[in-house]
């Protein structure tokens, strides 16, 4: 599913969107090579999600959880809208490597600059290291 709210943001610069249609041309020749295929579809993912359950009769929903602004206001929209239908909705780690409850603060990345010392408008990002008490 392409969701329509991202592909009519700024976030859909023209290249992550051609890097994206790259990409799923790739999977969809690839699936085709082994006698499947891929459908991709632009859509409001939360109301193509509960209109597969409609048809399906699905009684779970299992989807993968990820930490932006943009996909936990998704992710709770999906939430209540399964809870309306009477449906689980239940949500796994799989776009991060580290789960972002495992991070660190701010306050333990090391001492760095975001340009070489001495350039214009060098500034100092974070603090000095500390031990993580994870």
């Amino acid at each position: 599913m392409l969701d329509e709210a991202i592909l009519a943001s700024r976030y859909a610069s023209p290249n992550r969107t051609g890097f994206l249609l790259e990409s799923l041309t790739d999977l969809r020749h690839s699936l085709r090579g082994r006698g499947a295929d891929l459908v991709v579809r632009r859509v409001d993912p939360v109301r193509e999600t509960m209109a597969l359950v409609d048809q399906s009769g699905a009684n779970t929903v299992f989807a993968s959880a990820d930490v932006s602004a943009f996909a936990q206001r998704r992710e709770r929209r999906l939430t209540a809208a399964c809870r309306s239908a009477g449906v689980a909705h239940r949500g796994f780690p799989g776009v991060s490597v580290v789960a972002p409850e495992a991070l660190c603060t701010a306050s333990v990345i090391p001492t760095r600059c975001s340009r070489p010392t001495g350039e214009p408008g060098a500034r100092r990002l974070g603090a000095p290291p500390k031990r993580c008490s994870r």
